[in-house]
């Protein structure tokens, strides 16, 4: 559905050479196409500027070496589109 959180957050792991998590290292995470936005919490629209959703965050990976965000796709779908 158009507007629709994605029901799952999109997550990248950070590990070291030995496969170790690294904890509080900064990911950013960037909507370049489409007219879809991100926020850090799952049903939560976050606006950095107080009018437009976000377009870029910058989590910190947890203990686990995990930093998520949650992607709500804007108008256009398709693979080109995100």
């Amino acid at each position: 559905a158009m507007h629709a959180q994605l029901p799952e957050p999109l997550t990248v792991v950070a590990l070291n050479a030995a496969g170790e998590p690294i904890e509080q290292l900064p990911v950013t995470f960037d909507v370049i196409r489409g007219t879809g936005w991100i926020s850090s919490t799952a049903g939560q629209i976050e606006k950095p500027d107080g009018i437009n959703p976000a377009r870029s965050l910058v989590v910190n990976t947890d203990e686990r070496g995990y930093a998520q965000i949650w992607l709500t796709p804007g108008k256009q779908s398709g693979a080109a589109a995100h």
